[in-house]
């Protein structure tokens, strides 16, 4: 497939993969997450951060070195907005010694991201929610809560229908948007000539 056809083509397939798979990973997680009691859960409340950090991310061609490969993924993200709500429920918690909380990634002065900072970061903690971890002595030992695992079995049943979907829409533009691309060309082509 030419690297025109790709682009136009192949992306938005991916693309559309991949914010599928979000999707069923957000309406996944709070169906897999216990009902916590709560006299005996370990935090305040829940606050939605975990959810508001899924995002996804096709790779641009032109950063990958085999530009025959269109890439994306989904996950929890470092870079992300919290909803009005999830931004009360964080600010509800409070730290007596270091002031509230912060969401997501956290930025120095200088530029830098302050990857130890006390703030409240998903894709820190996103594999110990899907796999489970053992206990210590300053953390309870927490069983498994697979979500992403459900995601991504449920996107793999529907993944041909919405490659077949996506592929019938973009094909026939496609190939109407280099056929007129081409006709441009060659009528201009002969304009000079004349």
């Amino acid at each position: 497939m030419p690297a025109q056809m790709r682009s136009m083509i192949m992306e938005p397939i991916v693309s559309t993969l991949v914010q599928t798979g979000v999707r069923l990973a957000r309406t996944t997680l709070p169906r897999m997450l216990p009902k916590r009691d709560p006299a005996t859960r370990r935090w305040d409340r829940p606050t939605g951060a975990l959810r508001d950090s899924l995002g996804s991310k096709v790779m641009p061609r032109s950063r990958m070195r085999n530009k025959d490969i269109v890439f994306g993924l989904y996950g929890a993200r470092l870079d992300f907005r919290v909803t009005l709500v999830t931004a009360r429920r964080v600010a509800a918690i409070r730290r007596v010694a270091s002031g509230p909380l912060a969401v997501g990634r956290v930025t120095n002065p200088n530029g830098r991201t302050n990857t130890r900072s006390g703030s409240i970061q998903p894709a820190k903690y996103i594999h110990l929610v899907e796999g489970g971890h053992r206990g210590s002595r300053f953390f309870p030992a927490a069983r498994a809560y697979p979500f992403m695992a459900h995601a991504k079995s449920a996107l793999a049943a529907i993944m041909p229908t919405l490659v077949r979907e996506r592929w019938a829409q973009l094909y026939p533009m496609a190939i109407d948007r280099l056929r007129r691309r081409y006709t441009n060309r060659i009528q201009r082509a002969v304009a000079r000539t004349l």
